[in-house]
């Protein structure tokens, strides 16, 4: 079953947007529980992402960019997974950041989800320096979508069977520095933040 089927007759990208708008009005951000920060993070497949259709409010953009990136597959686009590995800002420890390339009217765009739903788009492959101009990029990696269902996890797509793999697909990131990332989910989460965020509204700003 697909839950987006877009019509659109008018220019690719836009049809890749309309996508996006539906990621942005059909996925609720949520406030999970600490203990269920890891589990949900690691172990969710794409499939389960779309039926529940929820993602934390903090760090939601590899739910979010992993349902954006099934329903293009499912409206006959190819998009590319990008995995950037960056330092955090919470951690300063290596952290993961993740976004689409995508070819719509034989030219490339980046579509990047941002804090809430909030999403950029520009022409181009990803460029650290506009998705994330104030933060130190370490290194980017692409994977190709062809193996991405919704049976299978982001981790699994990338490679990985368990987190202390991390280190032999990701050249920063690993089990030690994922865990810090848990950790000060936990520390940072509180009521006044999550309805700060949920209230931002969702807009996609083209840069």
């Amino acid at each position: 079953m697909q839950e987006s089927t877009v019509t659109h007759k008018g220019p690719e990208i836009e049809k890749a947007l309309d996508l996006v708008k539906w990621v942005q009005e059909n996925i609720r951000l949520a406030r999970w529980k600490p203990e269920l920060h890891r589990k949900r993070f690691v172990e969710r497949t794409a499939g389960e992402v779309l039926r529940r259709r929820t993602a934390n409010y903090m760090n939601p953009c590899l739910d979010l960019t992993t349902a954006l990136a099934i329903q293009l597959k499912e409206n006959g686009f190819k998009p590319t997974f990008v995995v950037q590995e960056l330092i955090s800002e919470h951690t300063q420890k290596p952290a993961f950041h993740f976004a689409l390339e995508v070819q719509a009217d034989k030219k490339k765009y980046t579509l990047d989800f941002k804090t809430g739903k909030t999403a950029i788009v520009y022409k181009g492959q990803y460029n650290p320096k506009k998705s994330n101009p104030q933060i130190k990029n370490l290194v980017l990696k692409r994977f190709s979508t062809e193996k991405l269902e919704r049976s299978t996890t982001p981790f699994q797509f990338f490679g990985i069977k368990r987190t202390s793999e991390m280190s032999r697909v990701f050249s920063h990131n690993t089990h030690e520095s994922l865990q810090a990332a848990f950790k000060a989910m936990k520390r940072d989460d509180n009521s006044k933040l999550f309805r700060q965020v949920k209230a931002r509204p969702a807009q996609t700003r083209h840069l």
